[in-house]
């Protein structure tokens, strides 16, 4: 019998860290993606910028 409550115990502590862990990934990846694209809209903004300036020099 505390054989069998030890086990259970274990069983709750693992899938409460497995949820946890989950988590955890799931904000993660969550920032991982906010981030990427920030980093595209102002790759985005930067080159449109650099375009205009290329053609207002062309224009010249």
């Amino acid at each position: 019998d505390n054989w069998l409550s030890t086990l259970e115990k274990l069983e709750q502590e693992h899938k409460k860290r497995l949820e946890q862990q989950q988590k955890q990934y799931d904000a993660y990846m969550h920032n991982l993606e906010e981030n990427m694209k920030r980093r595209f809209d102002q790759y985005l903004v930067s080159t449109d910028r650099f375009d205009l300036i290329q053609s207002n020099l062309t224009m010249d």
